[in-house]
């Protein structure tokens, strides 16, 4: 086969796997599509969003109707028979009957319940609150997609880094091995070289599998086989927060965080509740119309009637006893507003205290990265010299061995540093509540 005809099928092939692979923005849209948790939080809301409607209906018009029939039927040999208060003429005697038809539609309407109109006011926070963790929940699945994204490429990184560890340790066993044959080397020295090996085949076929499963956690996110992920840019960018204010996050965090906007919302429902409760002890007022007919036929013309009857009024109803359960829901809406409070506390220390914590990784994340940069490529160059030097006997076998071993620790320190330092971007936007699309598009153009 021609040089050239390889170079074409080799072509081909690359472009073909660059065709594809999936990027971080294409799991992402298969996740939104497919993720539990953020279906879960859907119907949450869904279903959280009919409390309004539903409370709302105590205070709009209740109309209903009603519609029934009866007959009567009784025997008399004297030629008439009593139904009920009504006499009918039977002639000579035989079978009576009346029948009674009763039809009718009444309609009421709530002048004034202060329990329903803040039992109303109580929905509408509530769904403000599930709206919030829905935001929250869609803001949590872009950072668990890139993390887990990140995290694969990592561990492929690891895995990259520790088969080349295995391969040059091999190499290296099977060097000595023949240095040994012509008494060039030691029997210690091989017996070194192979266990550096088997080590090194040990650790590399550990992160393989590590790799793996970071397939794996991707899979469970999207629910489908995810196929060749792209590498990362290297070196990348090192940006970072802006504005560059440790208070700024922490206060865009404890207003502007899901949960913590989710929490408030909550208290401001609870609040609303003890209203409620307590309006429950209040007088309500409301009023009413109703359309009533009753017609009546019996066996004979002559007892035929029909009667009407509409009704127009007002109803004030007065709580006097309830066998304590208003006091005891007043208590426990007292009790909720309580655990709101404590609840949104916690979260909101929690969410500074992550701000805190990720602004301060960032910052240091830039050195990190880049000494960890340093150490790879000086690993490398390390590398290199001392198996050259094993060669003319100007390095022993431990050197080598060590530096192969540093190697692969070097470039997988500096695949954590880095992924590390992305997701901590991240994750300091997810404490403030600020992850958007844009920025899966940000990390997306490092992907190559």
């Amino acid at each position: 086969m021609g040089l050239k005809r390889l170079a074409w099928i080799l072509g081909l092939s690359w472009l073909s796997l660059t065709a594809h692979a999936e990027d971080l923005l294409d799991i992402c849209r298969q996740a939104i599509s497919h993720d539990p948790q953020l279906a879960l939080a859907g119907a949450t809301r869904r279903y959280t969003a009919e409390a309004v409607p539903l409370a709302r209906s105590a205070l709009l018009p209740q109309i209903s109707g009603s519609y029934g029939i009866s007959q009567d039927r009784a025997t008399s040999s004297a030629g008439t028979v009593i139904s009920g208060s009504t006499v009918i003429n039977t002639g000579n005697g035989g079978v009576g009957h009346q029948r009674t038809l009763s039809a009718g539609v009444s309609a009421s309407q709530s002048l004034l319940n202060l329990q329903d109109i803040a039992s109303l006011w109580s929905a509408h926070a509530s769904v403000n609150a599930q709206n919030a963790l829905y935001q929250g929940s869609l803001q949590d699945l872009y950072v668990r997609v890139a993390q887990a994204y990140l995290k694969a490429i990592q561990y492929r990184s690891y895995d990259q880094a520790y088969q080349a560890y295995a391969e040059i340790s091999q190499q290296v066993w099977q060097q000595v091995a023949a240095r040994n044959a012509h008494g060039l080397a030691s029997k210690i020295d091989v017996n070194q070289a192979m266990t550096s090996y088997g080590l090194a085949r040990t650790e590399a076929v550990d992160y393989h599998n590590q790799y793996n499963d970071a397939l794996e956690a991707l899979r469970q996110i999207t629910g489908s086989p995810v196929g060749r992920l792209l590498q990362l840019a290297d070196p990348i960018p090192l940006q970072t927060a802006v504005p560059a204010s440790e208070d700024y996050w922490i206060e865009r965090a404890s207003s502007n965080n899901p949960t913590v906007v989710a929490d408030q919302f909550k208290l401001d429902a609870a609040l609303r509740a003890i209203l409620a409760a307590r309006a429950a002890h209040l007088p309500t007022l409301s009023a009413t119309i109703s359309y009533n007919k009753n017609p009546t036929w019996t066996q004979f013309e002559s007892q035929h009637s029909r009667t009407t009857d509409t009704a127009i009024g007002l109803s004030l109803s007065v709580p006097i006893f309830s066998g304590g359960a208003m006091h005891a829901q007043v208590r426990q809406a007292i009790a909720s507003r309580d655990q709101g409070v404590d609840q949104l506390e916690i979260d909101r220390r929690q969410v500074v205290r992550d701000a805190r914590n990720y602004y301060r990784s960032l910052a240091a994340g830039v050195e990190q990265v880049r000494m960890a940069r340093d150490s790879a490529i000086a690993a490398a160059a390390a590398v290199k010299s001392a198996r050259a030097g094993l060669l003319v006997a100007a390095t022993d076998m431990t050197t080598v061995l060590y530096t192969i071993e540093y190697q692969a620790e070097a470039n997988t320190e500096y695949a954590y540093a880095r992924n590390q330092f992305l997701m901590n971007q991240l994750l300091l936007k997810q404490a403030a509540g600020d992850v958007t699309w844009q920025d899966l598009e940000a990390l997306n153009r490092l992907l190559r």
